[in-house]
Order: structure tokens, then sequence, then C-alpha cells
């Protein structure tokens, strides 16, 4: 891990910080799966979709020489925080920031929606059978609140 991370900025040939991600992340991947019962808590876990992170963000990122030069200090500095959180020096929760927290309850709550208008679609058949209007009462129960007042407001 240290030297995918060092790699592109230490290199004397010129690797960018993707080449460097692409040639070490699958490795890094199985000694993490491989020793995640001898690493603190959730340290495995947590390095490996942070490291999946990273690559996909690289993946999508078409960047210039600067925004590399710049993504490969970065990539030190994450390299650091790895080390730190590999050898059990900073729990992985502590790294965990309120935005981290209020994006996993976004996330539930979609997939909860999700599976409520799963849910509500598949039974429509009965309930339209009943009362129109009562189940279309129901739905409009599980519509966001930027869906409710996206309908609210004129158009």
């Amino acid at each position: 891990m240290e030297q995918m991370c060092a790699t592109p900025v230490a290199s004397k040939k010129k690797t960018t910080v993707m080449e460097s991600v692409k040639d070490h992340s699958d490795l890094v991947h199985k000694l993490l799966s491989t020793l995640a019962s001898k690493l603190p808590a959730n340290a495995a876990h947590a390095t490996g979709n942070s490291l999946r992170l990273w690559r996909a963000w690289l993946s999508a990122e078409k960047a210039g020489d600067a925004k590399a030069k710049e993504a490969a200090e970065d990539l030190l500095e994450q390299g650091r925080r790895w080390h730190e959180v590999l050898a059990g020096e900073v729990a992985a929760q502590d790294r965990l920031r309120l935005s981290d927290y209020v994006a996993a309850a976004d996330s539930v709550t979609g997939k909860l929606r999700e599976t409520a208008w799963q849910v509500a679609r598949r039974f429509w058949v009965g309930c339209s059978s009943r009362s129109p209007s009562s189940a279309a009462a129901s739905i409009s129960l599980l519509r966001t609140p930027r869906a409710l007042s996206a309908s609210a407001s004129p158009a």
C-alpha cells in the first residue's frame, strides 16, 4: 500500500496516480481481506472501501497535469491516513464526520422510500379496486419533501 501511494510522487519514471492505483489495488484488496481478522476492528473494511472510491474517482477523472500532481500529493496523504487506521493509531470510526452520518441516513431513507414504492405498486391493484382516491392518498404520503414542495410550487 505504501508503494502504491508513494510511487507517483517519488518515481523517476512518469507513473500516474491512476496507473499506481490500478497496478496495486487488487493486491492490496487481497491482503486486506486476508489480514482483516488481524487488523483493528473495521480497519480493513474502511480502507478497502476508501481504496475502491479512489479507484472509481480516478477512473472517472480526466485530469490534466496540474490535477494529476495534486492527486499524487492527495494519494500520499491518504496513504498516511490508511496507515494510521491499519496500524491502530486511529480508529476507523474516528475519521467519520457528521456529513458521513447524514449521507448514510439519506441513503437508508432512499432505500426505504424505494421499497415502499415497490410495495405500493405491487398492491396498487388491490387498493384501486376499493377506492382509487384512498389509494392515491396513501401513495402521496410516500412522496419526498422535495417532491411535495415541487408539486406545490407553480410551474
